[in-house]
């Protein structure tokens, strides 16, 4: 373009490139190439030139992009969508690589960041999280375990399940299967786990039934050892979960050990201290009667 104040040109020189040209070719841009040429460039996708008689074109910033050639205004340059990222100078947006994320307007490939479930580091792969694992936020983080007594079924798991009230599981579980009753406890035909009835144990996790005691024994509800079965009134044994054979003739045996069996019971579920010394000093007033009575009748049977 000639300039204003003039009505030719002496010089090539004197020739100015129009906005959106630039004396330099884009391969040129940015370097120190000696124009010798009176030629004019349009200005490449990603670049703009406003200004008459510019060396050359000026870039969309990062998180910018622009199609157009011979771009005369940075307006021409449009903001990349989320998910997307531009250095400078770009023509179009670059897509993050699957099951990753990006803000608006991102400027590096590490913008990208793998989604909730995967993982990998930023701007690379993101890899699903396996059965047994999960992750719950964006980003480079691995995928953890799920805790004991949960699992997780799906891959790319954002949140474990939890085993069934009763019911544990090893750490990385990866079905609802991999949970199994608590000791004291069994499975019932209803799928649920619940407690071993008066009179039974079960010492170890699974779904197996509960044990009975033996025979003139019994035990509070949810018992998880053979020792919380105690021999009843009339009955003795040489150790609590062993046979139990009848008081020999001439010999007695009171409730004491029904009473402890309650105390267990009482202890397992959490019932106060309080209460709980309410029933020993209950046993106690009782066997404090009972020996009473004995006594008792002995002095009757004398005065005969």
């Amino acid at each position: 373009m000639v300039p204003s104040d003039r009505t030719d040109a002496a010089f090539a020189q004197d020739c100015q490139c129009n906005p959106g040209y630039s004396h330099r070719p884009p391969d040129d841009y940015k370097t120190d190439t000696i124009i010798s040429e009176n030629v004019c460039y349009a200005c490449d996708a990603g670049f703009y030139n406003a200004d008459l008689g510019k060396m050359e074109c000026s870039p969309c910033g990062p998180g910018y992009f622009s199609p157009m050639l011979a771009s005369l205004s940075i307006d021409n340059c449009d903001t990349c969508a989320a998910d997307t990222f531009s250095m400078a100078g770009e023509k179009e947006c670059t897509n993050c690589t699957a099951d990753s994320q990006a803000p608006p307007i991102s400027s590096e490939p590490t913008d990208c960041v793998c989604n909730a479930g995967y993982t990998g580091v930023d701007g690379g792969t993101c890899v699903a999280c396996v059965a047994g694992k999960i992750k719950i936020q964006m980003g480079s983080a691995l995928c953890t375990d799920c805790l004991a007594g949960q699992y997780s079924t799906d891959v790319a798991a954002t949140a474990c399940s939890n085993c069934l009230d009763n019911s544990n599981s090893p750490v990385g579980s990866i079905s609802a299967g991999d949970c199994i009753c608590n000791p004291a406890y069994t499975l019932s035909a209803s799928l649920t786990c619940d407690i071993c009835a008066q009179n039974t144990f079960k010492t170890e996790a699974g779904n197996a039934a509960c044990t009975d005691c033996t025979p003139n024994s019994e035990s509070p509800a949810g018992s998880s050892i053979s020792t919380d079965c105690k021999c009843v009134v009339g009955h003795t044994s040489d150790a609590d979960g062993t046979q139990c054979l009848a008081c020999v003739t001439g010999k007695f045996k009171t409730s004491q050990v029904l009473q402890h069996a309650r105390l267990v019971q009482q202890i397992r579920t959490h019932q106060s201290l309080a209460s709980v010394w309410q029933t020993v000093h209950a046993t106690q007033v009782i066997r404090s009667l009972t020996w009473e009575r004995v006594h008792s009748v002995k002095r009757e049977s004398l005065k005969l």
